[in-house]
């Protein structure tokens, strides 16, 4: 899972392609791409991505089952805190 993880965060975010005159900057856009593919594997994982060895890269219905799967949890989280 952890090469996915870096895999969306070079792949995914372009992290080396970014341009950084200071560390700050540095810092503050690494935190985000962090956070943006720690996302996405989070996702793949719902959707039923394993990230085993030999499982290729997760693909677009990987990442719908997860959205799905998200956003029914959202909805019941919601009915059962506000009712």
């Amino acid at each position: 899972m952890i090469e996915t993880f870096f895999k969306t965060l070079k792949s995914g975010c372009k992290i080396e392609e970014h341009q950084f005159q200071t560390f700050e900057r540095l810092q503050r856009v690494l935190a985000i791409d962090s956070i943006i593919a720690w996302r996405i594997l989070f996702l793949t994982t719902l959707g039923g991505h394993l990230g085993e060895k030999g499982d290729g890269h997760p693909g677009v219905l990987a990442l719908a089952r997860g959205l799905y799967k998200l956003r029914s949890a959202a909805i019941m989280w919601k009915l059962l805190t506000y009712g």
